[in-house]
């Protein structure tokens, strides 16, 4: 290793960004949860669809093998965030339209 080595804070203190660049991401993520409840309603697709979760699972547990991860733990992940995705789109449909932008109401096609 070339230079000095880094010290623990300093370890933990890009641990703490990266970690915060996580939380972003997530943000970004769920943020996206209102525009795919319009695209499943217009489309006539559950707001919980286990085909698509079943091809997000298996394409993370493929990337993380591929960058040498364990790709069960990386799979636990993407279950919290798709299930948290699912519950804030629930949360979208049961509110009125006016202040989502997006119908809500008690279609059971959405649960």
């Amino acid at each position: 290793m070339k230079g000095e080595a880094r010290t623990l804070k300093q370890i933990r203190e890009e641990i703490e960004n990266i970690d915060a660049q996580i939380i972003e991401l997530i943000a970004k993520r769920t943020a996206l949860a209102e525009e795919l409840l319009a695209a499943k309603l217009r489309e006539g697709t559950n707001i919980v669809d286990k085909e698509q979760r079943k091809r997000v699972l298996e394409r993370v547990a493929r990337e993380a093998s591929r960058r040498g991860m364990d790709a069960v733990f990386i799979t636990k992940i993407f279950e919290i965030l798709i299930t948290m995705n699912e519950n804030r789109q629930k949360e979208l449909a049961a509110m009125p339209k006016n202040s989502t932008g997006v119908e809500g109401g008690k279609n059971e096609r959405r649960r």
